[in-house]
């Protein structure tokens, strides 16, 4: 009899070994009428917004670029051509502005989720993030700017006091 319920638990113990608990995943963007690309480990999943139904229980790394993008803008190695054209689209504009922007999207742009069972993980593509981080660096680059003009001024008048 002990041998029977021992052949049953592990019986048991298989089957349900092989059936993983599932949930759910919803990936969206912060900004109406905006579509990202969506990689979920890696692995392109479609376009954001998303729903994915059945990933198995876990952690997963959400992207809106692929991980060797995110490397390369990283690096250096890559540039605002290899954005997204809906990123593109978005921030298009002059190069210093585009310069601007590959900091904060390599940082920005990978989110880590855990699906839990029977229930819809989300997440949200950061846009607006980025937008303030650009936004503050043109606020810093324009007060850089007229901090030197201050100084300019200051050598000025001071030239003018020794003459």
């Amino acid at each position: 009899m002990r041998k029977a319920i021992i052949a049953v638990l592990f019986t048991a113990a298989l089957i349900f070994a092989e059936k993983p608990f599932w949930g759910n995943l919803s990936v969206t963007v912060d900004k109406p009428d905006v579509k990202l690309p969506v990689y979920v480990n890696g692995e392109y999943r479609g376009v954001a917004p998303l729903k994915i139904d059945s990933l198995p229980v876990g952690n997963y790394t959400v992207s809106f670029i692929s991980d060797g993008l995110r490397d390369s803008l990283t690096d250096g190695s890559a540039g605002y051509e290899q954005l997204p054209d809906e990123i593109k689209r978005l921030y298009g504009g002059n190069s210093d502005n585009q310069k601007r922007l590959l900091r904060p999207i390599a940082e920005l742009s990978e989110l880590r989720v855990v699906v839990q069972y029977e229930a819809t993980a989300s997440v949200v593509f950061p846009l607006a993030e980025i937008d303030k981080q650009v936004a503050s660096y043109e606020s810093g680059a324009k007060k850089f700017v007229i901090a030197g003009v201050g100084v300019l001024v200051a050598l000025g008048i001071y030239l003018i006091t020794l003459l």
